[in-house]
């Protein structure tokens, strides 16, 4: 196996991957530089399912088969990839073993990066972990579409123990919901005995005598959605149908149960739709310092585009906006309290006292208790979870309970700048040092689709040198005379320490993420909130570039 392609050529082929399309010349050419061009002849197994993944491969000339074994000993090809595709990645990620065989049918010119320059390409370009993360989420959301196949259509079954007018009337405000979740009619049936017909252009009222019924109208629409009272003699029936969701609590009535939130919150109605047919929109915002003001930006653009969110999570900068967007704050209500921190940034956050820790955190306290004003997380309309990282256990903690102000402080509690906040027997430090980018989160609480807003993920520009500062690794910065009587020269080095640390999981949960938009902060700190304009600027353009797949993926109804 000889090289067959010099530098030109494979940053050619490279540059047709989806991978590294776009990347800028000197981007392409380091990529390039990193890989090894290989001549396999046809018939050569790259691997077998269960080996070490050390490697990922690029195609450039020729074709390769994805195998799995088949049933009575036989192989399946799952896969043939030609010319500019990529394969071999998920295990050199992960670290754990091939998942199928790869073998090369035609003699097939290959490029390969191995882990280590991998790795190497990441942390000196981590845009790459974006395009990364973009492409493994395609792949998840294909793998969950293809798991999610059985029944072709929505059967919603609301259980009613009251059998009331109300009832019918509550049944019928969530099952037209449903229908404008779907962005279309839907076929109603209502059996109880307090039905009232009403006009409406998005329910098919039709009526029903047995299951037959019911399976004719699944045929047929895309969605049924049924009241059945309590004892009714379909009700045990259509309980056990395949496919069919059950639902008891739905129909209880709530004077707010349509009403509009402020900001970019789903009703309770909308959040009781959507959990039924398995479309909740769940809104991450990652942790970044200054460089996370970028939230309140993108928060204007998806205000302008009705985006409606059900559940919350974040971490440290990103659990604080997160937290003002469940207690119904708007972009231009936090826009005025960026305008004044970056005011009177020293005034309201730097109180130093050298004692463990190089500010006292009271003013932080403060801050985050007048903006939370006592609230729980058990006084909010949607689900919110704020991450921190415990010293104790050596892992997060997630806050879904309790004093706001406490988790806010907790999550924010950047390790040698502010003080350890103790909760019962645990150590809490900012959440930044072990999630960054809380979407699994989301996921394991039931998101079915996760929009992220990641300011630490770079655009290719390199930070600005801070005088005294060019080309010093982070741990001499931190020593340096200038940054330990500059408390704000210490956090933007603590930060970036806790970056590096932590990329690794954040790599990790983009590929759980549906759409992640990406400010282009490459050229910002974290401490730069003297940079409010350009960064919310950078935030609200970012999120308008990734308008049209949001709405692709959420589907026909996302206000």
């Amino acid at each position: 196996m000889t090289a067959t392609l010099d530098g030109a050529a494979i940053a050619e082929v490279l540059g047709a991957v989806p991978l590294f399309t776009d990347l800028a010349p000197e981007l392409l050419a380091m990529v390039a530089a990193e890989a090894t061009a290989r001549r396999v002849p046809a018939g050569t197994v790259l691997f077998q399912m269960g080996d070490d993944g050390d490697e990922m491969f690029a195609v450039a000339r020729g074709l390769v088969q994805i195998v799995l074994p088949g049933p009575s000993g036989t192989e399946e090809v799952v896969a043939e990839l030609g010319d500019g595709r990529w394969f071999g990645e998920m295990a050199l990620i992960t670290g754990e073993p091939r998942s199928a065989a790869a073998r090369v049918t035609v003699d097939t010119d290959l490029l390969q990066l191995s882990r280590a320059s991998f790795h190497s390409l990441l942390a000196r370009m981590p845009v790459l972990a974006l395009r990364l993360s973009q492409e493994l989420s395609r792949r998840l959301r294909a793998r969950l579409v293809a798991a999610s196949e059985g029944p072709a259509h929505h059967l919603v079954v609301l259980e009613d123990t009251a059998d009331t007018v109300e009832s019918a009337v509550a049944a019928r405000e969530l099952a037209t919901a449903i229908a404008a979740e779907l962005g279309g009619s839907i076929a109603y049936l209502d059996l109880g005995t307090g039905a009232r017909d009403r006009a409406d252009v998005r329910l098919e009222s039709h009526p029903c005598r047995d299951l037959a019924d019911v399976e004719r109208l699944r045929r047929s629409h895309a969605a049924v959605v049924m009241r059945v009272p309590q004892g009714h003699p379909l009700s045990e029936r259509v309980r056990v149908l395949p496919g069919a969701k059950v639902d008891a609590t739905g129909l209880m009535v709530d004077p707010a149960n349509g009403s509009a939130t402020s900001g970019i919150l789903a009703t309770p109605l909308q959040q009781r739709a959507r959990r039924l047919i398995g479309r909740r929109v769940g809104l991450v915002l990652g942790a970044g310092g200054a460089k996370g003001l970028a939230h309140v930006g993108a928060i204007r653009s998806f205000e302008r585009a009705g985006l409606r969110f059900d559940m919350l999570a974040g971490t440290s900068m990103g659990a604080i906006i997160a937290t003002l967007i469940a207690l119904g704050w708007g972009s231009d209500r936090m826009q005025e309290l960026a305008e004044r921190v970056r005011k009177n940034f020293r005034a309201m956050l730097v109180d130093v006292g050298l004692s463990g820790s190089l500010l006292r955190g009271a003013k932080k306290r403060a801050v985050l208790a007048e903006l939370t004003d006592g609230k729980q997380f058990e006084d909010l309309s949607v689900p919110l979870w704020v991450v921190a990282a415990d010293l104790v256990l050596q892992r997060e903690f997630i806050f879904d309970r309790g004093d706001l102000g406490e988790a806010l402080d907790a999550s924010s509690a950047i390790p040698a700048i502010f003080p350890v906040v103790s909760l019962e027997e645990r150590q809490l430090v900012d959440g930044w040092v072990v999630n960054p980018l809380p979407a699994d989160v989301l996921r394991q609480n039931g998101a079915d689709m996760v929009i992220a807003v990641d300011p630490n993920v770079a655009d290719g520009r390199k930070p600005r040198p801070h005088a005294g500062h060019r080309r010093r690794a982070w741990w001499k910065r931190f020593l340096s005379p200038q940054t330990l009587i500059d408390p704000v020269g210490m956090v933007r080095v603590t930060m970036q320490a806790m970056d590096v640390g932590a990329r690794e999981r954040t790599m990790a949960n983009l590929s759980l993420v549906d759409v992640c938009v990406q400010p282009a902060l490459g050229g910002y700190s974290t401490t730069d909130v003297q940079k409010l304009p350009a960064i919310l600027a950078a935030g609200e353009a970012a999120a308008e570039a990734a308008l049209q797949t949001i709405h692709a993926t959420v589907g026909p109804r996302a206000a």
